[in-house]
């Protein structure tokens, strides 16, 4: 009879039992922490196996693979997916840190008839915002449509401050760059910070590429990762009565967990704000599917709920995004479609998910647009040109209007295509904080006339 291992949990010396099997191999629970782990490596392969499936399931969703076909890639039974599927529904709170759920989840409704009828949630007259890691300013432009001022600005990138200028021409304060090098304390008093600090070290696709190349992640990346203790660090110093805080979904469960309690913990114990939180995937407004992590704090505690925003009935097919007249501007060569369908091929061979996306106009929903959605990349999402013509690219304005940029949204002739989708594919889903905005705006009018009336 072949000995017990040891457990590799708390190397206790305590003869496990038998706990049963899993793909074939033998599992143990130690009598002394009560853990299981594998017999023929002696480590815990369980948790990494799942890990690794769940981050295969993801890939497999953003790409918009169907029930099956998500299953078959991830080595999972279709009812696995099922219930994966329901914890990332677009209107269910991420249930990692010991909140729980909301249970209604977001009501549909027409913005027209029921949101046009209360006055407070359109009107941010009075508001003043700053706007962090602004991006092309997909978060600050709800705010400036229902009247907020913006005070201050800050974005790094040269050709989004092009951008970005473009469409906030009126701005009459300073544009900064660096945040890490503007004296918080200078900044101009404001009511509520919006920030989309940097995605990348939380993603999944920027957690695998930085383990491959042996590099930090999270919050332990200098480049990226602490730039949340730069909203940290603003917050401290203005005290504002709000913020939205965006970024990726794989935020809340980065690290186990552990990334976003501690996210938290710094926002609610040592900041003191009532935080709320959600993901909400941008499929319920615009035809994309880009599922978003939002986290809404207040200063003093409001009635605001996500369960209060408002979607749309019904959201129109990718074929209203198009552009009427194709120019083939954007058209693929032979040899860029040569290599991107030999990047498909491969990838399929090995099992996962990675490759091009083909829209037509009776698409029902994009996959989730990226910052990479460039030619050659491998992963971009084409346009399906009929038979006997090469798909091409999406042009930035589709794209803006993907993430539901208004036509009036100025994309600027100097800056070059490239860029233009780098920015709209690190932007937010305009709808999406829209919604938000009137719910946020809606509960700090409220707060207000409590106060007063007390």
């Amino acid at each position: 009879m072949d000995p017990l291992p040891s457990c590799p949990h708390c190397q206790t010396s305590t003869k496990p039992y038998r706990w049963g099997h899993s793909r074939g191999e033998q599992r143990y629970r130690c009598r002394t922490c009560g853990r299981t782990f594998g017999a023929l490596t002696g480590t815990p392969t369980a948790r990494l196996r799942k890990r690794s499936r769940w981050h295969q399931y993801l890939d497999a969703r953003d790409v918009g693979y169907s029930l099956r076909r998500t299953a078959k890639a991830c080595r999972v039974a279709v009812s696995t997916v099922q219930r994966w599927n329901q914890r990332l529904d677009p209107v269910v709170a991420v249930k990692i840190v010991g909140i729980p759920p909301s249970v209604r989840g977001l009501q549909r409704s027409d913005y027209a008839t029921e949101v046009a009828n209360d006055d407070r949630a359109q009107n941010a007259c009075g508001y003043r915002i700053c706007d962090l890691f602004a991006g092309i300013g997909g978060l600050r432009l709800p705010f400036t449509e229902m009247g907020a001022e913006c005070v201050f600005t800050s974005e790094i990138d040269k050709p989004a401050r092009v951008t970005y200028a473009a469409n906030f021409a009126a701005d009459d304060h300073e544009f900064s760059g660096d945040i890490t090098k503007v004296d918080a304390a200078a900044i101009p008093d404001f009511d509520i910070l919006l920030a989309g600090f940097p995605c990348q070290p939380f993603s999944a696709a920027g957690v695998t590429a930085r383990n491959a190349l042996g590099r930090a992640h999270g919050l332990a990346c200098e480049t990226h990762g602490t730039m949340f203790y730069e909203v940290v660090r603003v917050l401290a110093a203005k005290r504002p009565k709000a913020f939205l805080l965006e970024n990726v979904r794989n935020l809340a469960t980065h690290d186990g967990g552990r990334t976003f309690r501690t996210i938290r913990e710094t926002l609610e114990v040592e900041l003191g704000y009532d935080v709320r939180y959600r993901i909400i995937d941008a499929s319920r407004f615009v035809p994309q599917r880009r599922p978003r992590l939002f986290m809404v704090g207040t200063r003093e505690r409001t009635d605001f709920s996500f369960d209060d925003i408002m979607v749309p009935s019904s959201v129109p097919t990718v074929g209203t995004v198009f552009e009427c007249r194709d120019t083939g501007r954007y058209g693929l060569t032979p040899t860029v479609w040569g290599q991107l369908q030999r990047i498909r091929a491969k990838h399929q061979a090995r099992g996962n998910g990675f490759g091009y996306s083909l829209l037509r106009p009776d698409t029902p929903m994009s996959p989730t647009l990226i910052a990479r959605n460039q030619p050659g990349n491998g992963n971009e999402i084409l346009v399906d040109r009929g038979e006997g013509q090469l798909p091409r690219m999406l042009s930035p304005r589709e794209v803006a209007r993907l993430q539901g940029f208004p036509d009036s949204f100025v994309l600027p002739a100097e800056v070059s295509d490239r860029q233009l989708w780098r920015q709209l594919g690190n932007s937010v889903c305009v709808p999406v904080v829209r919604a938000i905005a009137r719910c946020l705006i809606a509960a700090l009018e409220r707060l207000a006339m409590q106060a007063v009336a007390a």
